[in-house]
């Protein structure tokens, strides 16, 4: 028995089709350190990190017994830097567990305007006290829109030659099937 063209489309698709990208709960480590009595892991989205919309996360935990710290206030600051000057480039941004898909992170939201190298700091104030711990990345240049948005872009393309090629074998099958009857009917 032969499969719907349908079913054999839809698993070529779900074969091809690539899944969305994780956010920065699942992102790439930055930096890691103590800050006061707490450990501060920062993670940030997309991997690699390019210019552009990112999105960065803080897990903050206690050292002495590694349990996540959920009422603090994290600030995540960066500035641009070209050998070794700022470059007029700083964000600044409050981190919140609102902002976090995953609660026990603390989420923040920046727009990197350009590539290159940056620093900064995620400074947090907590029951157990305040501090810094220092970041510094790399920022790849950002992706173009064409490459930003392909698959949304290439779908109507690929719906309409699936459809194209439905139709094709459809209307072949119809076509054999009235040349078979008129054979018979010939014969008879």
């Amino acid at each position: 028995m032969r499969q719907p063209l349908s079913c054999v489309a839809a698993a070529l698709l779900l074969a091809v089709w690539p899944a969305a990208e994780a956010g920065a709960d699942g992102g790439v480590l930055v930096a890691r350190g103590r800050v006061a009595s707490l450990d501060c892991t920062v993670l940030a989205a997309p991997a690699p990190l390019r210019a552009g919309l990112s999105e960065w996360s803080v897990l903050l935990q206690r050292a002495a017994d590694a349990s996540v710290v959920l009422d603090a206030e994290v600030e995540l600051e960066l500035s641009r830097t070209q050998s070794g000057a700022a470059q007029g480039h700083r964000l600044v941004a409050s981190a919140t567990r609102e902002a976090s898909d995953n609660r026990l992170f603390y989420t923040a939201r920046l727009r990197l305007p350009d590539a290159g190298d940056w620093h900064g700091s995620v400074r947090v104030r907590s029951a157990e006290g305040e501090g810094a711990l220092a970041v510094e990345v790399v920022v790849a240049p950002g992706v173009g829109p064409l490459r930003e948005h392909w698959r949304a872009l290439g779908l109507p393309p690929l719906a309409l030659g699936l459809f194209g090629l439905h139709q094709w074998l459809v209307l072949g099958r119809t076509a054999r099937r009235a040349r078979r009857s008129a054979l018979r009917r010939q014969r008879r």
